[in-house]
């Protein structure tokens, strides 16, 4: 059974007001479906390994690298091992599609020992913790080997 009805105001039936209804939903769904990370990222991605090493030159042994993307703003992240060592890896997905990055260092603070005389418990300048302060940056090109070495500088 169907219940038709006219809507008062404009005159159009029921069938007129389901279409309507369909397509947008249709539309909203084909919306979020497109919002995910991957679904912007285009191409193949390039293995990307690293070393992530302090002013004194010993490496920092905890942490992750963030690359991001300076074309698309996506951000592709690594963690950082006890020799300093990183690699690029997003759930199945090992690296990085080629490009320009802005490069930032995460670190738990917390995880230092506080040392006398600082404000801070960072083994690193704070700005290192910004892609666009750290002026650390790569270029990921189209090639089975990608390998960086950061040195934080003082």
């Amino acid at each position: 059974m169907s219940i038709q009805f006219e809507l008062m105001e404009t005159g159009k039936s029921n069938s007129m007001v389901r279409t309507t209804c369909l397509c947008l939903v249709a539309a909203v769904g084909m919306a979020v479906a497109g919002c995910g990370q991957s679904s912007f990222r285009s191409g193949p991605d390039y293995p990307v390994k690293g070393k992530i090493l302090l002013a004194d030159g010993k490496p920092l042994r905890s942490g992750q690298v963030v690359f991001v993307s300076s074309e698309t703003a996506l951000s592709y992240v690594g963690p950082i091992g006890d020799d300093g060592g990183f690699e690029l890896k997003q759930g199945d997905r090992v690296g990085a599609p080629a490009g320009n990055y802005k490069v930032r260092i995460e670190i738990n603070e917390s995880s230092f020992p506080k040392r006398p005389g600082k404000s801070s418990n960072l083994p690193f300048p704070a700005k290192y913790r910004d892609e666009d302060g750290s002026k650390l940056t790569a270029t990921v090109k189209a090639e089975p080997v990608n390998a960086f070495e950061f040195k934080l500088s003082k």
